[in-house]
């Protein structure tokens, strides 16, 4: 499955630090904007980047201490959602949803 892989990727890519460039690791592929399009997603180690088919990118800060744990519509509007869960011992079991709208 799509979100096991991509869990997985999150959780072994390298993260990057000021002397090294972050590895850029495809995640999945959703239409995450509702517009019947689908957009590529990338963990850059400490961030999220979406990349558009049709061009431009968006990157959000999500840390180094989360994984991707579903793909879904988090609150019925018909947008797909990333959700991300804490995969450390300080935020154990927090959640953060990244709601890409453009």
């Amino acid at each position: 499955m799509a979100s096991t892989l991509a869990l997985l990727i999150l959780c072994t890519a390298m993260f990057p630090n000021s002397s090294q460039a972050a590895v850029r690791a495809y995640m999945g592929t959703w239409d995450l904007d509702g517009d019947g399009s689908n957009e590529m997603a990338y963990n850059l180690g400490q961030h999220l980047e979406i990349q558009s088919l049709s061009g431009p990118s968006f990157t959000y800060k999500i840390g180094a201490s989360w994984g991707l744990n579903q793909v879904t519509d988090t609150d019925g509007d018909g947008v797909t959602d990333l959700v991300f869960l804490a995969v450390d011992g300080g935020k154990q079991g927090a959640s953060c949803i990244i709601k890409h709208i453009t």
